[in-house]
């Protein structure tokens, strides 16, 4: 995809709080337009901490999938997605850090194509030829927590949380019950505990 259109206003991040918005729209190669929009907030009140969160949210139409040998679908897709992160300076040796991105997509069926795969052709459109669905929602989510004490240099104590998921099925959710789906669906769950400490010479 090419893009047609592309916009972004940014207000000053030497300030304690900035403010991003970006706005894309293009055309694809079948015809449809894709349309991204993005958020990001930037908010440092002190030298001890600070909030960074990014969303961005894309409406994208003509995509394309495989389903067998001759037979295409084509799905209205929404796309959404998620960069959060935040730091917190308990002292000037101890900091702790949480971070999490998320992303997650919504498609709808919306035309069918076939072609023959023994002759170089392009896609005929057909109506659907059965009565199973094609659409499909998609989620995924890595969360990490992390706190460090740096005892002396060179030498600390750091703990970390790490939770990673990852979700799918063939029924239309919110983009909230994505979210929820992603945080209780896990595949890593892992907290782990390092000493390390320089001795003298």
């Amino acid at each position: 995809m090419s893009s047609n259109f592309s916009s972004t206003f940014s207000s000053n991040l030497a300030q304690n709080i900035a403010l991003s918005l970006s706005l894309e729209a293009g055309q694809a190669d079948l015809g449809s337009k894709v349309i991204t929009s993005g958020l990001r907030v930037v908010w440092w009140p002190n030298d001890r901490f600070s909030f960074d969160l990014g969303l961005s949210y894309t409406d994208n139409e003509p995509l394309l999938v495989h389903q067998r040998s001759e037979n295409y679908t084509r799905l209205e897709a929404h796309q959404g997605a998620s960069k959060f992160g935040s730091n917190y300076f308990i002292s000037s040796r101890q900091k702790f850090r949480i971070s999490m991105q998320w992303n997650s997509l919504k498609a709808f069926e919306d035309r069918f194509w076939e072609v023959d795969p023994s002759r170089l052709e392009y896609l005929n459109p057909v109506a659907n030829l059965d009565n199973n669905a094609d659409e499909f929602v998609m989620s995924g989510l890595i969360f990490q927590a992390c706190y460090r004490w740096e005892i002396a240099p060179l030498s600390g104590l750091f703990a970390v949380y790490i939770r990673e998921s990852n979700f799918s099925g063939n029924s239309i959710f919110t983009f909230q019950d994505l979210l929820e789906q992603a945080w209780d669906y896990r595949i890593v769950d892992s907290f782990a505990l390092k000493f390390r400490y320089r001795f003298g010479v």
